[in-house]
C-alpha cells in the first residue's frame, strides 16, 4: 500500500496479484486496509492481457459493494474503471475478491481517493417537555432549555 497526501485528500494504492487458476468458486480475498476515511472515488487498473479470464468485486467484510448487483463480477482488459461515491463505509475495511481462470497471474492496481471522514453525527435532544428535569435544573436553566428546544424545532408541536 502506498499513500500520497494533499491537504485533507489522500490517495491509497494497492497492487493485488491474482494467481493463475484461481476460480470463481474459490476466489482470492485480499484485505485493502485503509485508515478511517471517507472514500470519494475508487479506480481499478486492469492491465492488458487477461482477455476475460480475470474478474473482481470490491467488498467490505465480505459484503459486495462493486458491482452493486449481488453475485456479479467486474471483468475488463486494459482499462481503468472508476467510481465516485458518497456516503459509503468509512471503516477502511475494504477487500478485493478476485478470480483468474487464465494461465498467467495478473496484477490489478486499486486506487482509493479519500478524504477525512465527517465528524460524528450530531446528537439531537428531543425532550419536548423538560419539566421532568426539574430536580436537575434550576428554573432559569429549564426555561433556557425549553426556549432553545422551541427555537430549534426539536420540541413537540403544540398540536400533538
Amino acid at each position: 500500500m502506498t499513500a500520497a497526501q494533499s491537504g485533507t485528500s489522500e490517495l491509497f494504492t494497492f497492487d493485488v496479484t491474482i494467481p493463475a487458476g484461481t476460480t470463481q468458486a474459490a476466489p482470492q480475498v485480499t484485505a485493502l486496509g485503509l485508515p478511517v476515511r471517507r472514500v470519494d472515488r475508487v479506480s481499478v487498473r486492469i492491465p492488458p492481457g487477461p482477455g476475460g479470464d480475470v474478474g473482481f468485486r470490491l467488498a467490505s467484510s465480505g459484503v459486495q459493494i462493486i458491482p452493486v448487483n449481488s453475485g456479479a463480477w467486474f471483468i475488463g482488459d486494459g482499462e481503468t474503471p472508476q467510481w465516485a461515491f458518497a456516503n459509503l463505509i468509512e471503516s477502511g475495511a475494504w477487500q478485493l475478491i478476485g478470480y483468474n481462470t487464465g494461465q498467467f497471474p495478473h496484477t490489478l492496481q486499486i486506487r482509493f481517493e479519500t478524504s477525512l471522514p465527517y465528524g460524528p453525527a450530531p446528537v439531537t435532544i428531543v425532550p419536548a417537555d423538560v419539566t421532568g428535569l426539574a430536580g436537575l435544573l434550576t428554573a432559569d436553566d429549564q426555561a433556557a432549555l425549553t426556549a432553545a428546544l422551541d427555537a430549534s424545532g426539536a420540541g413537540l408541536d403544540e398540536t400533538e
